[in-house]
């Protein structure tokens, strides 16, 4: 009778504490995970000073005259700094014979700064974003409640051990079960927060071009690139030249053909009709006297 008597006071003691429902049993355990409601007030009365959570996201737009040499170099540079390309695609213009490449990088955190100068030395960047977005109060929200719900978790195993009945055994267990799925799912959420820590996020937005849209750099750096345009237009004029030649390549020969033909057998004969019809007209005239 006495451990009759304990089960249901135990469990409503232990699911008052750690939230799962009010005095009044209006508030739930989920509406509180939901909402923070009383780990937000632990964060904000805490005295306790707690590392700022900060992920960083960047934006990149930028030119290329080489797009293979380039993804080449960012590739090794990637490599050096233990970072790693998340996902690359790679759309080619067929009027141009040109290249769009979307990219998105990770690279260690503390070695952001390094890939973003090197970026800036390797493509012609023409537009950069930058965000950060602080996690701080939802990453430590999280570990609080995991911990309440550790705290309950106990209550509940005390609870379990001093139960008797299996109908009751049951109605235990199937809560530790329920709670210990939403400790494992908080627990996943802050690791794949720690991973989005631990890297940049950079995203390239790279165009292969023919000259770039925008002029920087030092004069020789200019110098090269212009003579480099130069030199590519006058293979397209001459690739122009060569097209336009190859297409009348069929007039030429019928013409030359024709010419042969005409001068081998056509000339000989039109002379001979011609001489012909001279003759016979003297002869008429000759023969009218």
């Amino acid at each position: 009778m006495t451990k009759k008597l304990f089960l249901p006071i135990a469990l409503f003691f232990t699911l008052f504490l750690s939230g799962c429902v009010s005095a009044s049993g209006d508030i739930s355990e989920d509406f509180i995970l939901e909402h923070g409601g009383s780990y937000s007030e632990q964060l904000e009365n805490s005295n306790q000073d707690y590392e700022s959570k900060i992920l960083s996201v960047h934006e990149f737009t930028g030119e290329t005259l080489e797009m293979n040499d380039s993804i080449k170099k960012i590739e090794n540079k990637l490599y050096s700094l233990s970072g790693y390309i998340y996902s690359h695609n790679v759309n080619s213009n067929k009027e141009k014979e040109l290249k769009e490449s979307n990219i998105i990088i990770k690279v260690p955190s503390e070695n952001k700064n390094s890939f973003v100068s090197f970026l800036n030395e390797t493509i012609q960047v023409t537009s950069e974003k930058s965000e950060s977005i602080d996690i701080t109060k939802e990453y430590y929200e999280k570990k609080l409640k995991i911990e309440h719900i550790e705290e309950q978790e106990k209550e509940l195993k005390k609870i379990y051990n001093n139960v008797s009945e299996l109908e009751d055994l049951f109605t235990v267990n199937e809560k530790i079960n329920d709670i210990s799925d939403k400790k494992n799912e908080l627990k996943k959420d802050i690791i794949h927060n720690e991973n989005q820590l631990s890297y940049s996020t950079i995203e390239i937005k790279l165009d292969e071009v023919n000259e770039y849209t925008i002029e920087t750099g030092t004069f020789n750096e200019k110098f090269k690139s212009n003579m480099k345009s130069s030199i590519q237009k006058v293979y397209e004029t001459i690739g122009i030249i060569i097209l336009f030649i190859v297409k009348l390549i069929p007039l030429i020969l019928l013409f030359i053909i024709g010419g042969y033909v005409y001068k081998r057998y056509l000339k000989e004969k039109i002379k001979s009709f011609i001489k012909k019809e001279k003759e016979y007209l003297e002869k008429s005239k000759e023969e009218q006297k």
